[in-house]
């Protein structure tokens, strides 16, 4: 079995985990992330060959090439979402520049497209924020005390 240590940096603060082929006495291990010396944590002992997940997903699976690949997967998943959220942004501004609208005047069809709605819509729409903003003005805040009314 292969013992995997946690170890925390108190410099940058990030959390590791490290896997050793041998037993590992040493109390601090070089912190990936800025070099410093990490401290190895205390951490609950596994006696089953599965490692279980302590954090996040997509945790460290103690096998470098795996967690390089998810890196890669998830930045690439990323980069093409940031991509078409700037294409979309780029098509609705050049929509508005086209109908000499502004972004109020845009309505989104179900397919994703944009057009302009007529006046009587548009008074719709800026009612529904209307009310829709001053319900959020006399919403109760969650973290406010409760009110003292009716108590004497």
């Amino acid at each position: 079995m292969i013992p995997i240590h946690e170890f925390q940096c108190y410099e940058c603060g990030l959390k590791f985990e490290k896997l050793f082929r041998a037993v590992h006495e040493g109390t601090t291990y070089p912190c990936k992330n800025c070099g410093e010396e990490a401290k190895k944590l205390i951490s609950q002992v596994n006696h089953t060959f599965a490692h279980v997940p302590t954090g996040p997903v997509p945790q460290n699976t103690g096998v470098s090439q795996l967690d390089h690949k998810a890196d890669r997967i998830i930045g690439r998943d990323a980069e093409e979402r940031w991509k078409a959220i700037e294409a979309r942004q780029k098509y609705k501004q050049q929509k508005i520049a086209d109908e000499s609208a502004s972004g109020f005047d845009l309505s989104r069809t179900p397919d994703g497209d944009y057009r302009v709605m007529d006046s009587w819509e548009r008074g719709m729409s800026e009612r529904a924020r209307s009310l829709h903003n001053e319900a959020m003005k006399q919403k109760p805040k969650a973290d406010a005390a409760p009110s003292e009314e009716g108590s004497s």
